[in-house]
């Protein structure tokens, strides 16, 4: 009976057939109390009802009946999940409600794709208050609700500007054991899914940034969508720009240098009139080829006179072009000179040689592996059993 509802949780119905089977062949007919254990475990693992249609035909050709608390749970579970689906879609999510609270009342416990067709009902009714309170009765049941639970609720958060909810919600996520960022990644690229929503995927990404929301693969996503926005609206687009200006910025705020740059010289490839600051970016990174430190703060000169003060963008151009064709000392000698300025505080100086070691590790981590590759001695290293190759 253990391994039958294994199966069971797994969703291996082939297999529990193949027992059933052998079951009968050495004269164990499968009873009443092992047909119910299928049907729950089922019906409590999503409501699979074909799964659950499966199992209720081998107990016919068994001739046994199931309890009634168990042909209840089936029946009840997949006629009112039925229901609610159909009139969530059909935006009657009050009579959907209502429906639930008839199935509740009735001794019957909701599954969770119940409440999310709820949930999702409300939500798109922008009633995400009353959706949260679902949420939490999910909770509160055992249910374990998951990315279809809490996604509706953060578009209908996103789409309402209500980002301290959003914020709380992805706390209370967190606490619930879910992975925060894999789901970031999920909504945000269910945001840019339609083009009306990618400006506003912008705009969550800006608040996330700073409670340390975000990663690469949330800009990858934002990125894709942007090139789909130029396809779209032109190259020209003042959004498209503003999109590469946020995202670019973003990276360079988590370090990641490389990427940052790469988009600077998309965008300029894009778009018919780029941002100043990119442009000053690429001569940045063109003058460290010569390590010429004093052409490099020239440059960082007439951006201000021109009104375009340094600013993370700038730095970390200045980080990517030293640790490409020059050093460590020089680029610090164009920090030292920001802060003899006054444009680093001595704080966002230690932050800079900061990222500025990083960079450089990562870059001669990336030379030596290039020349593994190159003598061919990668491929002795693992087999010797080196583990701290990639794979």
């Amino acid at each position: 009976m253990i391994l039958v509802k294994g199966l069971c949780k797994g969703g291996r119905v082939d297999e529990v057939v193949e027992v059933l089977g052998q079951m009968r062949e050495k004269l164990c007919k499968p009873e009443v109390f092992a047909y119910t254990a299928m049907v729950r475990v089922l019906v409590g693992g999503g409501g699979n009802v074909d799964m659950c249609l499966r199992v209720w035909d081998e107990m016919r050709r068994d001739r046994v009946e199931l309890d009634g608390m168990a042909y209840g749970t089936l029946v009840m579970g997949a006629i009112y999940g039925s229901l609610v689906e159909a009139f969530v879609a059909d935006g009657k999510v009050g009579v959907a409600c209502d429906l639930l609270k008839d199935l509740i009342d009735s001794g019957y416990r909701a599954d969770l794709a119940i409440y999310n067709s709820l949930v999702k009902g409300l939500c798109n009714l922008k009633q995400v208050d009353k959706a949260w309170k679902l949420f939490e009765v999910t909770v509160q049941d055992g249910l374990e609700p998951d990315f279809a639970t809490v996604n509706p609720m953060l578009v209908c958060f996103a789409g309402l500007k209500r980002m301290d909810d959003f914020c709380t919600l992805l706390l209370q996520m967190k606490n619930l054991g879910f992975s925060i960022l894999d789901d970031l990644s999920g909504f945000f690229s269910f945001m840019v899914g339609k083009d009306d929503r990618i400006m506003l995927a912008l705009e969550v990404l800006e608040e996330l940034k700073v409670k340390g929301y975000c990663s690469v693969p949330i800009y990858n996503i934002l990125m894709e969508a942007l090139h789909k926005i130029g396809e779209i609206k032109g190259p020209s687009s003042i959004p498209s720009i503003a999109a590469y200006c946020s995202l670019v910025k973003g990276l360079c705020k988590i370090g990641e240098i490389d990427a940052a740059m790469m988009l600077i010289r998309d965008c300029l490839a894009n778009v018919t009139s780029g941002p100043l600051e990119f442009k000053y970016t690429l001569t940045i990174i063109r003058l460290c080829r010569s390590n010429n430190v004093e052409k490099v703060i020239d440059v960082i000169n007439e951006m201000m006179q021109v009104g375009c003060p340094p600013d993370d963008i700038i730095y970390s151009a200045v980080i990517s072009g030293m640790c490409k064709h020059g050093t460590l000392e020089e680029a610090r000698k164009v920090f030292s000179s920001m802060r003899a300025r006054k444009l680093l505080t001595e704080a966002n100086l230690i932050v800079y040689d900061d990222k500025l070691v990083d960079h450089m590790k990562k870059k001669t981590a990336d030379l030596v592996l290039s020349g593994l590759k190159f003598f061919g001695l990668e491929s002795k290293l693992k087999a010797k059993g080196c583990r701290l190759l990639p794979a």
